[in-house]
């Protein structure tokens, strides 16, 4: 129930616009993988391709994390140091992008 303006009863609409979005798609360049997840000490990323580059992304959208990595499938990272949350691994690998959700417990 939202109250209403000035104490008003009733049923009310609302309109929003979105501007921006930031997308978790399917349509992904590549796919990989990362485990354990939820993670609460060390995250492993594995992908079919070399990858270049790791950001960890918060919800707001913030960069917390970013690592470059120099030609590897495989790469490991510990979380002691990043807040329990929700987040987006961002993994990119020769001009593509994927991105999934990562849980930090």
């Amino acid at each position: 129930m939202i109250d209403g303006f000035d104490g008003a009863d009733g049923e009310f609409c609302m309109q929003m616009t979105l501007t921006d979005i930031l997308s978790t798609s399917d349509q992904s360049d590549f796919e990989f993988k990362a485990y354990p997840n939820p993670a609460s000490d060390l995250v492993t990323i594995e992908s079919p391709i070399t990858l270049s580059n790791v950001s960890l992304i918060n919800v707001l959208g913030q960069r917390v994390k970013e690592w470059n990595i120099s030609s590897a499938e495989r790469f490991e990272f510990d979380t002691n140091d990043i807040e329990s949350g929700v987040y987006l691994l961002q993994a990119q690998s020769e001009g593509k992008t994927s991105t999934l959700k990562l849980i930090i417990e």
